[in-house]
C-alpha cells in the first residue's frame, strides 16, 4: 500500500500590520524552525473589525512597508483577505482551507492577540478550524509605555486549557486535530506597531 504524502505546512500570520516590523519577522522565522513550515503567509487585513478605521494606515502603505521587510521566499505577503472581501479570521480560515486543500495550515499569533481572542467573531469555531501557535512578546518597550500587560487567561479561554499542546512536539502540531494550540515562551522582539506609529518610524 502506498504511503499517503504529508501535506505542505503553511503558517498564517494575520493582522493589520500597522505597520509591519521586526517582531513580525521574528515570529515568522521562529515559527518556520519550530513548526516545520514551508512558508509563512502574512495576511494583511483590509480593516480590523476590532480597531477604529482612523487608527489604521492606508492598505497600500501597509503593504509597501511589509514588502520592504520581506527578504526571502519563505515569507509571502498575501492579499487573500482583500481580494475576497474578508474581515474576520474565521471566514479567512474557512476560505483558505477550501481554496488550498493540499496545504495544512497553522495560525500564528502574538500573545496579545490571544488575550483578545474571545472578542473575535465566532472565536470558538475559529479554533476548531486549524491548530494555533502563540508567541510571547518581550516586555521592555510595551511595559514602559503601559500599553501591554500580560494577563491571565479569561474564563472562556480557560475552557481551552486541556487543548494546549506541548511545544516540544510542535513539529507535528499541524497534524493534530483542532482545537489545539501551543505557546512558545521564548522572548521575542519587543517592537510595537503602535509605538512605531507614534514615533513616525515608518
Amino acid at each position: 500500500m502506498q504511503k499517503a504524502r504529508k501535506k505542505t505546512v503553511i503558517g498564517l500570520l494575520g493582522g493589520s500590520f500597522n505597520p509591519a516590523h521586526a517582531g513580525h519577522l521574528s515570529i515568522s522565522n521562529y515559527a518556520r524552525k519550530r513548526l516545520g513550515l514551508k512558508q509563512v503567509w502574512w495576511l494583511i487585513n483590509p480593516q480590523n473589525p476590532l480597531k477604529q478605521s482612523n487608527d489604521i494606515l492606508p492598505y497600500d502603505q501597509r503593504v509597501a512597508h511589509a514588502l520592504k521587510l520581506i527578504k526571502n521566499a519563505h515569507i509571502k505577503l498575501s492579499h487573500f483577505e482583500r481580494q475576497n472581501h474578508l474581515f474576520h479570521s474565521y471566514h479567512t480560515a474557512m476560505r483558505l482551507k477550501s481554496a488550498y486543500p493540499h496545504y495544512q495550515f497553522i495560525w500564528l499569533m502574538g500573545e496579545d492577540c490571544l488575550q483578545e481572542l474571545p472578542r473575535w467573531y465566532r472565536w470558538r469555531d475559529f479554533m476548531r478550524l486549524m491548530p494555533i501557535a502563540v508567541f510571547r512578546r518581550n516586555m521592555p518597550m510595551a511595559s514602559k509605555n503601559k500599553q501591554y500587560k500580560r494577563k491571565n487567561l479569561t474564563a472562556d479561554m480557560k475552557l481551552l486549557r486541556p487543548y494546549q499542546y506541548p511545544n516540544k512536539k510542535s513539529r507535528i502540531l499541524a497534524y493534530q486535530r483542532p482545537p489545539i494550540w501551543v505557546v512558545f515562551k521564548q522572548p521575542l522582539c519587543p517592537l510595537s506597531s503602535t509605538e512605531l506609529r507614534k514615533n513616525n518610524a515608518i
